[in-house]
């Protein structure tokens, strides 16, 4: 009995994906890159946060040594040039590599050091150097004190 279509040799057939499979995998790409891509942001975005927070702890102990050499605070910049070296003025080395610019101030935010007086308190800001944080705004400052706060109503996020 002869079968009524022609049998093409087994070493002959043509080889590939069907169209139907292509279509799975490309979605299949797709639902993955959907997943990645939003988390990949969140931890770049934690990333830039820890450089600012680690780089306003750096500030605050600087701010710490001051104090206990000369019994108050004391805002950097009106120091000469070779004191105000132990006070970092942005996030990494450099003010090109950095994300944030780092300043000590006395004057009070919502929130922070409510006696504006350098002898008491004072708030070392880190403000963004390009854009902003969609889940902090554009700066995170903390006090000597310990409070802290970010420039958005979601304050608890920015300092996990």
């Amino acid at each position: 009995m002869t079968s009524p279509m022609p049998s093409v040799p087994r070493g002959n057939r043509a080889r590939g994906f069907t169209l139907i499979e292509l279509m799975i995998v490309v979605a299949i790409i797709a639902l993955l890159a959907a997943i990645a891509v939003p988390s990949y942001r969140d931890s770049v975005r934690k990333g830039e946060r820890g450089e600012g927070k680690a780089a306003i702890l750096k500030a605050l102990q600087a701010e710490e040594r001051y104090f206990t050499q000369n019994n108050t605070y004391v805002d950097p910049s009106t120091l000469p040039a070779a004191s105000r070296a132990a006070f970092p003025a942005f996030s990494a080395d450099n003010a090109g590599n950095s994300r944030y610019t780092i300043t000590v101030q006395n004057v009070a935010i919502t929130g922070l050091c409510t006696d504006a007086n350098w002898s008491r308190c004072a708030i070392v800001k880190a403000t963004r150097n390009s854009g902003t944080d969609p889940d902090c705004g554009t700066f995170l400052a903390m006090d000597t004190v310990g409070n802290k706060v970010a420039d958005t109503p979601n304050n608890a996020v920015c300092w996990q």
